[in-house]
């Protein structure tokens, strides 16, 4: 009898010990399947070099090949989420290899790369790239972007070489390239552009920067290259992922020591 009652303590005891085990072994499963669940998922996050940051002097011509009629600076910096434009006087003075000209004059002078020298010099910062845009140019890249909602502070009227007329009226309206263009043509392009991109350049045109490039290369006549896109597209994707990225407009005022270091401080 007494070793009958032995017996069925130990199986007892053997059962209990299983049982328990097996259940403990569930119960951590559990708990590490849970954590799991709530544990954020860590995502990779590109981080911009200062040497992928990118300054381009924007030239404006009525047709390839025209007399450049606006200046425009433009910086990218996708480690400091920054977008800075500046327009430049057009008679503002340089001096390129003892020639003292404006910027207009040196760009007739020797062309694009002469003009982004002379800027250069004068402003003390480096430029790396020209793009030369036409108005026509001009105007698919805006329609390509898809406009902008806009409402001019007067009526604008502008009257087109083939005789045709474009009449803006003071009212908030989407404005299409050729509108854009009219209004470039008489106001401040630097707010213009700075508008258009705050309203078009966002998460949702990452999937669409690649082919962006593509057409901003067969509309302009510029010497950035692939590489350089290559170089510098995973931080500008991870700008517009972010969505934070700062549009600057550097005012330009009749104190030129001022404005100066102001570029220089934000290129």
């Amino acid at each position: 009898m007494k070793q009958s009652v032995r017996l069925f303590l130990k199986s007892f005891l053997l059962s209990f010990i299983i049982i328990g085990g097996v259940a403990a072994v569930i119960l951590i499963v559990m708990i590490q399947s849970q954590t799991k669940e709530e544990s954020p998922t860590t995502q990779y996050v590109y981080q911009a070099s200062k040497d992928e940051d990118l300054t381009t002097l924007l030239i404006f011509t009525p047709s390839r090949g025209g007399e450049a009629e606006r200046f425009l600076l433009l910086h990218i910096s996708a480690m400091q989420n920054r977008i800075s434009i500046a327009e430049l006087p057009i008679t503002m003075k340089t001096t390129v290899n003892g020639k003292t000209d404006t910027i207009s004059g040196m760009y007739d002078y020797g062309g694009a790369s002469y003009a982004v020298r002379g800027v250069s010099e004068k402003l003390e910062i480096t430029i790396h790239r020209y793009m030369r845009i036409d108005y026509n140019g001009l105007i698919q890249i805006v329609d390509y972007l898809g406009g902008m909602a806009y409402t001019p502070s007067e009526m604008v009227e502008t009257i087109w070489e083939d005789g045709s007329m474009t009449v803006i009226q003071p009212v908030e309206q989407m404005i299409d390239g050729r509108r854009f263009l009219a209004l470039a043509k008489q106001g401040d392009i630097a707010q213009l552009l700075s508008i258009l991109c705050q309203q078009q350049i966002n998460k949702e045109f990452e999937e669409k920067l690649d082919d962006f490039y593509s057409t901003l290369m067969n509309e302009t006549d510029s010497n950035c290259s692939s590489l350089d896109y290559e170089l510098r597209k995973f931080g500008w994707k991870q700008m517009l992922r972010q969505e934070t990225a700062e549009f600057t407009i550097i005012p330009i005022e009749s104190d030129e020591s001022a404005w100066i270091e102001e570029i220089k401080n934000h290129f």
